[in-house]
């Protein structure tokens, strides 16, 4: 899955897009970081979902800064630019730009936390979480099930209700 993702032009210049975006370290401690599923992205950013409005408005006031990596991006620009969404090129890259404008880059290495996933795909999102120790907000249900566990971590798996 890794070599398809990479060979798609959009997850090929994403490191261009985030040239211009601060990293944690930069943006201080006195942000509230979280992580956001992609998901909980293309409710707010794609399906405009009310039920994330409030959230929304916590990230565009910067209360609430969202975490990226390179990996979460290049899942998101994926997402997109297949079925049933099947933006292109161009709208694609309007959405990570609007995503990226409330979030700051965040680096971790892989598997940097312990608890695992039972779907692979959604490991990134933990690890990325578990190395901040910030809130995961999602509704996969495979990443609601290790909440218990991530608390350990200082990390609370929750919906966006939950926050």
């Amino acid at each position: 899955m890794i070599s398809r993702l990479f060979a798609n032009p959009v997850i090929q210049e994403l490191p261009l897009l985030m040239a211009g975006v601060p990293t944690q370290e930069m943006m201080g401690t006195e942000r509230t970081y979280l992580v956001l599923d992609t998901n909980i992205v293309l409710e707010i950013f794609y399906w405009c979902d009310a039920r994330v409005q409030d959230l929304m408005h916590e990230l565009s006031s910067g209360a609430l800064c969202a975490l990226v990596s390179i990996e979460t991006l290049a899942e998101l620009a994926d997402v997109l630019m297949r079925t049933p969404f099947n933006c292109n090129a161009e709208q694609t890259q309007e959405l990570l730009k609007c995503y990226l404008a409330l979030s700051c880059q965040a680096s971790v290495a892989a598997d940097a936390c312990a608890v695992r996933c039972k779907d692979v795909d959604d490991q990134k999102f933990l690890d990325l979480a578990a190395r901040y120790a910030c809130p995961l907000i999602t509704r996969d249900k495979h990443l609601l099930k290790v909440a218990k566990k991530m608390r350990r971590f200082g990390v609370r798996v929750t919906t966006p209700e939950g926050l």
